[in-house]
Parts: C-alpha cells; sequence; structure tokens
C-alpha cells in the first residue's frame, strides 16, 4: 500500500504511456540541467513510496556505457533500480516504481530502455554507491534520441489470451481502459506475461508464462503492467489500493 499524491504527474504519466517506446542507440547530447534537476525531483518524491527501494542517475562518458550494457550506444546517464537484497516482492515493486520513473523520463522527451539482465553488474556497483545489503535489480541508458519504435513495438498479444473475454466486457470502461494500457507496457523479450483476472473491485496481474529461467524478470515487467493500471485509474478518478504478493500483484479498488 503506497501513496503518490502529486496528481500532475499521474496526469503526465498517463498521457506517456502511448508515447514511450525503448531505444538503444542514443545521439551522444549531454541530458539538459533542468531536464536533470526534473528527473532527480522524480526520483526523489519515488523513493518516499516504498523505503527499500531507490532509483540513481549518473554520467558517463560518451560510449561508455558500450562494454557495461549490450547493444547501448551514445547515452549519457544512466539511471540504476536500486534495492534491497531480501526485499518482498521486491522485483515487482521496482517495476513498478521503474516504470513511472521511465514514463517521467518520456514526458521530458529523453529516451529510455530496460535493461533488466544484460548489464554489467561488477561496473555498474562501481559507479553507484551500493550498499552492502543492496542490489542493482536493472538500469537504463537516459539520453537524446531521433530513433524510432522498433518493427516489434506494436506487436501485441490480444485481450482475449491476456483476460477472459467475458470478465473484460463486463468490466467499467476505466478498467478497460487500463488493461488495454497494461497490455502497451514493455516486456523482457516482448514475452508479455501478464494475465489478467478480474472480480468485483479487484485487478490481479499473475504471470501467464513460467520459465524454468527468467521468472525474475517476468516479476518485474508485471510490475510495470501495474504502473499502466495505476496511472489509468488515477486518470478516471479512480483511487487503488495495491498489494504486492508471491507470484501476483493485486489491486483493490
Amino acid at each position: 500500500m503506497f501513496n503518490i499524491s502529486a496528481e500532475e504527474y499521474w496526469e503526465r504519466w498517463y498521457a506517456a504511456i502511448r508515447e514511450r517506446y525503448s531505444v538503444r542507440q542514443f545521439d551522444g547530447r549531454p541530458v539538459e540541467d533542468k531536464d536533470m534537476a526534473q528527473l532527480h525531483d522524480c526520483a526523489s518524491m519515488l523513493r518516499e513510496v516504498f523505503d527499500d527501494i531507490r532509483i540513481a542517475i549518473v554520467p558517463v562518458e560518451e560510449d561508455g556505457l558500450a562494454d557495461a550494457v549490450d547493444g547501448i550506444k551514445g547515452a549519457r546517464r544512466i539511471a540504476a533500480f536500486i534495492g534491497s537484497a531480501d526485499g518482498e516482492q521486491i522485483r515487482s515493486r521496482i517495476g513498478f516504481l521503474g516504470e513511472l520513473f521511465l514514463l517521467e523520463c518520456t514526458c521530458l522527451d529523453l529516451k529510455t530502455c530496460w535493461v533488466g539482465g544484460a548489464f554489467d553488474k561488477h561496473y555498474c556497483s562501481q559507479i553507484f554507491e551500493i550498499g552492502e545489503d543492496e542490489v542493482i535489480y536493472a538500469v537504463s541508458p537516459i539520453g537524446y534520441s531521433d530513433a524510432v519504435p522498433s518493427d516489434t513495438h506494436d506487436d501485441r498479444l490480444p485481450m482475449k489470451e491476456l483476460c477472459e473475454p467475458e470478465e473484460y466486457e463486463q468490466a467499467v470502461p476505466a478498467v478497460q481502459e487500463a488493461l488495454q494500457s497494461a497490455r502497451l507496457a514493455p516486456s523482457s523479450m516482448n514475452r508479455q506475461p501478464w494475465k489478467f483476472i478480474l472480480e468485483a473491485g479487484e485487478i490481479r496481474i499473475e504471470k501467464r508464462l513460467h520459465l524454468s529461467l527468467g521468472n525474475k524478470i517476468l516479476e518485474m515487467d508485471n510490475g510495470i503492467a501495474a504502473a499502466h493500471i495505476e496511472a489509468v485509474l488515477r486518470q478516471n478518478g479512480i483511487r487503488g489500493t495495491w498489494a504486492f504478493l508471491p507470484d501476483t500483484i493485486v489491486c483493490t479498488y
């Protein structure tokens, strides 16, 4: 259970959902001071949500990430999503907060890319000040880019594979919009691992996929989808209460 009360943020994030896409090639320009100030303010505000999760941002030299994050070129900032080593459901909660932060980047015309596995953890631990009981769970480059969405950006599973058609059809329009927004959420290798279960006054996000390897990444993906749902519910005047449980994220509204 948490509260982010700044409505101007929610309005911005709601608008950014359809604008955001992942980029791996950046143009090398440093992030402007005014944009960095806004990002630090956003990270500080999100820091108050969970006391065991924080977002840190550091500068890097041009192409300084080339050896640290696979396939990333030209980014001049990198954000790390850091949490306690033993936090309960830490990955799903990091996915939630991290996606809100990356939506804020989109509001500032900054491009980003979730990287949950293919990064040099030793290098990143050196450039960020990591406590003994902390772990970097994911990173994202931040920068400017004219790159267009990838050919697979709009490849999404039909809603009938993500939610029982009868449940979806009986849902109020705000919940239908929230699920469509979650359907647009980024996920590792575009697996779209979520499944939505609707009951009276409740949305449950569960794993549609169960992988022998990568289940931890799927937890983060489901948290990202939850962030999209919350932004749409807020825009429609609905305040949800979230519970991050093992294998399930529940929103009661």
